[in-house]
């Protein structure tokens, strides 16, 4: 929940979006947080009623099927990290109607060096404890 916090603070203060919330997909036993997270998104914030549960619930299964990692070196968690954060953006725009290549990719590359260098700090500060 703190990530989504911060999320909501960057993006009132500056122009970008870190989508930190991404994060919490590497831990498993978060998602129940995820889907909370995007019902208040959907229903409170954005009023946009099921969009991002739908996004949310299929990066879960697409993690917990499809994407089998271990978070033991930073390739594997920073490569996680990049499908997760790509799918998101491809799945939400295409879910808002907006599927544009070039407006899809406008949002990959704008913030995708804050995204990768907030998951390298937290893989060091948190899951790399060496």
């Amino acid at each position: 929940m703190i990530f989504f916090f911060i999320d909501i603070i960057i993006y009132n203060i500056t122009s970008f979006s870190t989508y930190l919330v991404l994060l919490n997909l590497n831990k498993k036993n978060n998602y129940y947080k995820l889907v909370l997270i995007a019902f208040i998104l959907d229903f409170i914030i954005l009023n946009t009623y099921y969009k991002n549960i739908v996004v949310f619930l299929l990066l879960i299964l697409i993690n917990n099927y499809i994407l089998n990692y271990r978070l033991d070196n930073l390739v594997n968690y920073l490569s996680v990290n990049i499908i997760n954060y790509c799918l998101f953006i491809i799945l939400s725009n295409l879910i808002n109607l907006n599927a544009s290549i070039t407006n899809i990719s406008i949002m990959i590359v704008s913030n995708f060096i804050i995204y990768m260098t907030i998951s390298v700090f937290y893989y060091y500060k948190f899951i790399n404890k060496t």
